[in-house]
This record gives structure tokens, C-alpha cells and sequence, in this order.
């Protein structure tokens, strides 16, 4: 059989709703994503440091609302096969109608480093693209880190 195969021929593949999709009595808008740094050596990661990655969000609806923020990265060019979208960390905020508050997420070894070849958790030499949003199929707001030797 030549290229690819279709598991689904009378209907989409994709889920009829993203991963962490949810519906309330609120509507919310996300500002850009801002980054602390948008490099960082292998060696800063490995001992101890952090980048903090943060979104403003307001309730633009009528009335108060829950919104879970959620983040999400992608690693790029890493030379290791990852998964197209990695949740490493969500925030659950209430917000009154017009309220915006500010959501911050930090990202350190832990958050960025994958099993490599030789079965060990480490980072790996990469550019890893970081979402923050209200689901996995967000696509606005995108950020870079770019990892260094």
C-alpha cells in the first residue's frame, strides 16, 4: 500500500474536542506569551536553572468564570522522536467579568529533559516550541527556547 493509511474513511480522525477543551458560562482571551530567556545552555538547565514562560488572560464574557490555563511544549530538531504535544503544567484561575490576571509557569530540568538513547533523563541539544492556552490544539502565543551545547 502506498502512503499513508487512513483509519477513518466516513469521518475525521481528530477528536471532536481537544484534550482539555471545556465549556462554561465565560469567555476568555489570552494575551501573547512572553519567555524570561529564549536561550539556555545545556549546563544552566542541568544545574538548577529555570525559564519562566507567562500569559495574561481576562475573563471577557458576562459573567465569573474558571479557566484552566494550560502549557505545553514541542520539541524541535531534538534528534530523539517526542511526542507532538507534552503537557508540563496547568493552572486553574478564577476570574470575575473584565478581571485579567497574569499566569506564570517555570520550566527546569524536570519539565525539559526526555529519555535519550542511552536510557538516561536528560536534555538534549534542541528548539522547543511552548504553548500556553485553554487546550492542546491552542496555536496562538507561540514561544521558542533554544537549548545550546
Amino acid at each position: 500500500m502506498n502512503g499513508p493509511s487512513l483509519l477513518f474513511v466516513d469521518m475525521p480522525s481528530k477528536p471532536l474536542y481537544p484534550f482539555g477543551f471545556g465549556l462554561g458560562y465565560s469567555m476568555f482571551e489570552y494575551g501573547s506569551s512572553t519567555i524570561s530567556q529564549k536561550e539556555m545552555t545545556l549546563e544552566e538547565l542541568r544545574s538548577g536553572g529555570r525559564v519562566e514562560v507567562s500569559v495574561e488572560v481576562r475573563n471577557s464574557g458576562d459573567m465569573k468564570g474558571l479557566e484552566t490555563v494550560q502549557l505545553y511544549i514541542q520539541g524541535v530538531q531534538s534528534g530523539i522522536t517526542r511526542r507532538l504535544r507534552e503537557l508540563k503544567g496547568f493552572k486553574k484561575i478564577a476570574l470575575e467579568p473584565g478581571d485579567i490576571n497574569t499566569v506564570t509557569f517555570e520550566l527546569g530540568f524536570e519539565e525539559l529533559a526526555i529519555w535519550n538513547r542511552n536510557m538516561k533523563f536528560e536534555v538534549v541539544p534542541c528548539r522547543v516550541n511552548i504553548v500556553v492556552g485553554a487546550h492542546s490544539d491552542w496555536e496562538t502565543g507561540v514561544v521558542q527556547l533554544r537549548f545550546k551545547s
